[in-house]
């Protein structure tokens, strides 16, 4: 018997079962991806200058360098999201940095610590020690803000 000649009732039960199969390997897809994160949450949604300002500081506690420029989110217009690693030369690639991404909508400052050549273990001992130093200074700055330990998924609905 072909699929053209069965009953309806299989006809949808196997496309039905075929929908489950791509949900889930598709679902599979997403992963934690591996790194140093925190969330910094605040009462109310934080300025667009707060990841700029960050960042100046962050580069005058590590020695890193930073761009001093913020880049707006397409979908967010309220967001700021800025870098700082230990070079910003176009000559060269950067070995380690942290990215500061703000999320207006969930009142969040993002911080994520990385590195150009995933070492093992990962994270690395430095990027670890960095992420310490990153939390320490955020207590400092925000002192009423709530910080905790970040996830980050990758795939292909990762948001």
């Amino acid at each position: 018997m072909t699929l053209r000649n069965a009953p309806f009732a299989w006809r949808l039960s196997g496309l039905t079962a075929s929908a489950w199969a791509a949900a889930f390997l598709l679902s599979a897809c997403e992963t934690e991806r591996p790194g140093v994160f925190y969330d910094v949450r605040f009462q109310s949604p934080p300025p667009n200058t707060v990841c700029v300002e960050f960042a100046r500081e962050v580069a005058a506690r590590t020695g890193l360098q930073t761009s001093g420029k913020s880049f707006q989110m397409p979908r967010q217009p309220d967001s700021c999201d800025t870098w700082v690693a230990d070079t910003l030369d176009p000559q060269q690639r950067p070995h380690l940095g942290v990215g500061i991404l703000t999320d207006p909508t969930r009142n969040l400052l993002l911080v994520d610590v990385w590195e150009r050549e995933h070492r093992k273990p990962w994270p690395s001992a430095q990027a670890k020690q960095l992420g310490e130093t990153l939390v320490e200074l955020a207590h400092e700055r925000f002192p009423d803000a709530q910080i905790t330990p970040g996830k980050r998924v990758q795939g292909p609905f990762a948001p």
